[in-house]
């Protein structure tokens, strides 16, 4: 069932490019007013004007109208969009393709595609539960007695940027993904903690696609007919040497100065969807897969000491919080997995006030740890 697991490679050292200049404009393309390494940068929105010759991947960028617009501020936004993306607005929004802010989604995934050769796209590697399950202690041992619980409203992708930003920190996070489609609807502008992942992580999508080419889709629930041949069912993908470089939705997801962004780790791991496939619903293979949730990251980066979880698979998806939630807490706590890390931080859009997933995380947590809410 897919490749087995290996030792994690060296990670390689990592240039960056300056993009400080890069901002999204409405209808734009990536035009280069500069960009040599030594201060140059992207302008989004403009001609390009006179100025140095820019390298191949980026002179082979359309050009952009004249004219800049700019992305209003976020109390412009229309109220649900103003929302923030993961468990609690993975709804499945339906939007015409002429909304602007899908449309700007949608352009963000193309400049992304424009920008792939700025970052190195990593590969992602096969977890199959079957062989995640046989690890030991001798490969794998706690980081403490107790772990550091913590919970707060971020997205998953402003958790992995505001704690991976935080010395002696190596996160890894959980992608509530779709194990069938590549990204989920990424690249037409749904909005989802995938698609606000692959947004976010400029080289993450490619890195799924390759994963794609390479065989290791589908995996995941899509993959299981019936509980007694499970077959994918709680297999997962790991991808080290990710990228945050890109700000919120709210902020135009402008790109990050090189010295801010943030290398992390993404466990992709897919919840059953009831909503719309009707995929089996199982709480016994959830929790497997769980498991592997919180064992893979330590086997195959092992220096791996903070897990980001959060309402994986209540959202468009239509996972019960209060199943999903007692899911989490048994492994974390009961089986003791959360040893394996020194913390282990629930990023939930809303916290415990949300009465859909957070306020349900919360309470369940607090029955069987303590728990420690972050202020953001």
């Amino acid at each position: 069932m897919g490749a087995s697991l290996c030792a994690p490679p060296d990670s390689p050292k990592h240039e960056f490019k300056d993009t400080s200049g890069l901002v999204y404009r409405p209808d734009a393309g990536v035009s280069a007013t500069a960009f040599n390494g030594k201060g140059g940068h992207y302008t989004i929105g403009a001609k390009a004007a006179s100025a140095p010759r820019p390298e191949p991947a980026v002179a082979a960028a359309r050009a952009a109208p004249s004219g800049e617009r700019t992305l209003p501020p976020p109390a412009q936004l229309p109220p649900q969009d103003t929302r923030p993306v993961d468990g609690i607005v993975d709804t499945g929004e339906r939007r015409s393709r002429s909304d602007p802010i899908r449309k700007m989604r949608v352009e963000i995934a193309e400049m992304n595609y424009k920008m792939r050769n700025m970052w190195q796209v990593p590969a992602c590697r096969y977890v199959a539960f079957n062989d995640i399950v046989k690890v030991n202690k001798s490969q794998v041992s706690p980081l403490v007695k107790v772990p550091k619980v913590t919970f707060s409203t971020w997205s998953t992708a402003d958790a992995l940027l505001n704690l991976g930003s935080q010395s002696g920190k190596v996160v890894c996070g959980l992608n509530f993904a779709n194990g069938e489609q590549v990204g989920g609807g990424y690249k037409t502008g749904a909005l989802a903690q995938e698609e606000d992942l692959c947004r976010r992580i400029p080289n993450l999508y490619t890195s799924l696609l390759n994963a794609k080419r390479d065989g290791l889709y589908p995996f995941g629930p899509c993959t299981c007919r019936t509980t007694d041949r499970p077959e994918k069912y709680s297999d997962l993908l790991f991808t080290s040497d990710l990228v945050v470089a890109r700000k919120s939705e709210e902020k135009g997801f402008e790109v990050l100065p090189p010295e801010q962004q943030v290398h992390v780790s993404l466990i992709t791991a897919a919840a059953p969807n009831v909503n719309f496939a009707r995929e089996i619903y199982d709480l016994r293979l959830m929790r497997n897969t769980i498991r592997a949730v919180f064992l893979a990251p330590r086997v195959m980066r092992p220096d791996t000491n903070t897990l980001i979880l959060g309402a994986w698979g209540c959202g468009a998806f239509g996972g019960n919080p209060h199943d999903i939630s007692e899911l989490f807490a048994a492994v974390l706590a009961d089986e003791g997995l959360g040893t394996l890390y020194q913390e282990v931080h629930f990023a939930i859009p809303g916290g415990r006030y949300d009465t859909t997933n957070g306020k349900v995380f919360w309470e369940t947590l607090r029955k069987k740890v303590d728990v420690q809410e972050i202020s953001c």
